[in-house]
């Protein structure tokens, strides 16, 4: 939690009083900034599926939580490779050779991809 004292509201001028705590795994810019690797990514077989895949609690943001929660952990993680982060969305006409497991219906997320989706401005 962060607190902010609003100094004056026209001009609008305000001042963080209480620094947030804890990791970025919560936070709603590193869910947009995923949204935005998937669309320039993976373009229309992003684009055209139901907004609902894509809305806070469904499958694929559940599992991309859990993704934020345990990047940069040492934890080891059975059957996975350490540089790979899976979520599960289904998608139509996904070129092969882009980051995603056709069979399984999973995007790859790069360790890579992954750290650049945590460095966008919180």
């Amino acid at each position: 939690m962060v607190v902010y004292y609003i100094d004056a509201i026209s001009p609008l001028r305000i001042r963080e009083l209480v620094p947030g705590l804890g990791g970025n795994f919560g936070s709603t810019a590193i869910n947009r900034a995923l949204l935005g690797w998937l669309s320039t990514t993976f373009g229309d077989s992003f684009n055209n599926i139901d907004d609902a895949k894509t809305r806070p609690r469904s499958v694929l943001m559940n599992q991309f939580e859990e993704q934020k929660s345990i990047f940069g952990t040492e934890s080891c993680r059975p059957g996975k490779k350490e540089s790979e982060y899976l979520v599960r969305l289904a998608m139509k006409d996904v070129v092969y050779g882009l980051p995603y497991d056709h069979v399984e219906c999973n995007v790859v997320i790069s360790k890579a991809v992954m750290e650049s989706l945590f460095s966008h401005p919180v």
